[in-house]
Order: structure tokens, then sequence, then C-alpha cells
């Protein structure tokens, strides 16, 4: 069964995925090897 698209969504939260917590401003670089949350842009 499709899902109704209601045009309802939050911006700017924290989410956890894995025990890690990704807070809105933060970077993320992922690649086959793991993934790093940084507080800066690194590259």
């Amino acid at each position: 069964m499709k899902t109704d698209k209601r045009d309802l969504g939050d911006i700017n939260l924290t989410v956890t995925f894995a025990g890690v917590d990704f807070i809105p401003g933060q970077f993320v670089y992922a690649d086959n090897n793991g993934v790093l949350v940084a507080t800066k842009q690194l590259v």
C-alpha cells in the first residue's frame, strides 16, 4: 500500500544512528571503511 504524502517534516533535529548523534551543522563523511562526523568542514 502506498503511503500518503502530507508535506510534513522536521528540520534542524539531532538524529541518532548506531549510537552516534548527528547534530545540525555538523559534517558527515563516509566511505567503505567508516563514517566520520566533524564539527567543521574538512575538505
